[in-house]
């Protein structure tokens, strides 16, 4: 590969970990605290594709460069899972977790996302994310898995903590009918993620 730098090692590291990154996650992640984050992730990402260390092609909703190891489709679920990620940890102190697709066996129901970080006053939020574009989440769906203890069971054992994480729905219209007395459910736009912080 040639001299290497710290941030073409961090790249790497995400594109082997996560399968894709964007100029716009490689800004929120790897230049978090960059005043000109946007032109270097540009500039880093340019540079790699140009000396044929990663890949990319065109992302044919948003027509943004996806930068992979090797040819690959990626799907929009994981590339608006992947935003959110990015957003959360440039508004955030660090992610603790992060899984896709978490089973809660009990009830045999999968989260699209569960995601832990920690806010710079050093609070601990966790949220199963639901991404409602091809499907829509059901209360049913939610209220089984919060019945099911499942949630609570593993916050216990990794964290030591009685806890169920907020329900953080992604769709089109940033709205959603469900809700509960039991835990909180939020909702904004898969265009407008920022707007949870």
């Amino acid at each position: 590969m040639g001299r290497t730098t710290k941030a073409n090692r961090l790249i790497l590291e995400h594109i082997e970990t996560f399968g894709f990154i964007t100029v716009r996650q490689c800004q929120n992640i790897i230049y978090k605290d960059n005043k000109c984050s946007d032109v270097r992730a540009r500039k880093k990402l340019k540079e790699m594709f140009d000396k044929g260390y990663i890949k990319k092609q065109k992302n044919s909703i948003t027509s943004e460069y996806i930068y992979t190891l090797k040819e690959e489709s990626i799907s929009r679920h994981k590339y608006i899972l992947m935003n959110l990620y990015s957003v959360i940890y440039s508004k955030n102190k660090c992610i603790i977790y992060f899984r896709m697709e978490e089973l809660w066996k009990g009830c045999n129901k999968k989260s699209d996302a569960h995601i832990i970080y920690q806010t710079y006053d050093n609070r601990k939020i966790g949220m199963l994310v639901e991404v409602d574009i091809f499907h829509f989440t059901t209360q049913d769906k939610l209220d089984k898995i919060y019945r099911s203890g499942d949630v609570e069971d593993w916050y216990k054992a990794n964290f030591n903590s009685d806890y169920f994480p907020q329900i953080l729905i992604l769709n089109n219209k940033g709205k959603t009918k469900l809700e509960s007395d039991d835990y909180d459910i939020l909702c904004t736009s898969i265009d407008d993620l920022e707007s949870i912080f």
